[in-house]
């Protein structure tokens, strides 16, 4: 048996490589890599497995895989709104319900797909199995990711005085050379692309703090057990069902009215998240091992 792991040839945000390196450490081998805004791009031509986790799609108009080589179990798996049109297609539904059950990593994703008759249930986010890795030389220092300067200028000085400030997005150049090793089938996009990931969580497991609006931040903080606090514009945003309260979060209004609570803010369902990382750690095994996939209810 072969085994592939997704790259991104279509997308500025190392959220995605996070999600791939969450994937890579099931595989004992990667054999081939599949873009997962088109499987039909890769050259697969022998059973291989695929862990299908992530965000679909950047590539609405071509996302129905062709390819029966590849053989996915769709886990982690976000449906984001503007790509409900091609999700709606019988053939999408019906290619699906094949490769199904659709573990989902939001509560919204699930109900979409159980509402158009795909057996579907609640996995959560894989980046939930990332685990500690040592790191000689922790920085100490308070991550501030992607973080609104209106809000930075609020912060507890405490924090502001030992912060390091990063984003999740790259630069455009990246996103160029992606294109170039499409045309010419080159792979220096994808090394830098999984580098920065890396380098990013690693900056995530030397902080004393990390405070972010992005969920692929928080999450993955949570399972490796940095203190994190996830500060978000609104609670309505359907991304969030059923992955919020996995974690240290406030509104930007709660924060607002008192800045200083902030640091008073403890993990009170850390041990949830990791249950919950564990039980996906347990599917991607079995899958790997031997093809097995779980059965359909929601995992908490």
């Amino acid at each position: 048996m072969k085994y592939c792991l997704y790259e991104y040839s279509n997308s500025d945000n190392l959220g995605d490589e996070i999600q791939s390196i969450a994937a890579k450490r099931f595989l004992p081998t990667i054999d081939y890599f599949v873009d997962r805004d088109n499987w039909d791009s890769s050259n697969v031509k022998e059973p291989a497995r695929l862990i299908a986790n992530g965000w679909y799609t950047h590539n609405n108009d071509m996302w129905l895989p062709s390819n029966e080589f590849i053989s996915p179990l769709f886990i982690s798996f976000h449906i984001t709104p503007q790509a409900r049109p091609v999700f709606e297609k019988k053939e999408t539904l019906e290619f699906l319900q094949r490769h199904g059950p659709i573990g989902c990593r939001d509560f919204e994703t699930k109900e979409f797909l159980q509402s158009r008759g795909v057996d579907a249930y609640f996995s959560g986010c894989l980046t939930l199995t990332l685990q500690t890795r040592d790191i000689p030389n922790k920085h100490n220092s308070t991550v501030f990711m992607d973080i609104p300067e209106r809000l930075v200028s609020k912060m507890p000085s405490k924090l502001v005085d030992n912060q390091l400030t990063v984003k999740q997005y790259y630069d455009k150049t990246l996103l160029l050379l992606q294109k170039v090793d499409n045309k010419l089938g080159t792979t220096l996009a994808r090394n830098i692309g999984f580098k920065r990931a890396q380098k990013l969580l690693d900056t995530y497991k030397g902080a004393s703090l990390v405070i972010t609006q992005r969920l692929h931040c928080a999450l993955p903080c949570t399972a490796i057990g940095t203190p994190v606090v996830f500060l978000v514009p609104h609670y309505n945003d359907a991304r969030y069902k059923g992955l919020i309260s996995l974690t240290n979060h406030m509104s930007y209004d709660e924060f607002l009215e008192n800045p200083s609570s902030i640091l008073e803010m403890n993990n009170r369902e850390a041990d949830k998240a990791k249950l919950l990382g564990e039980k996906l750690s347990t599917i991607c095994n079995k899958f790997i091992a031997d093809g097995i996939k779980p059965e359909c209810y929601d995992l908490l």
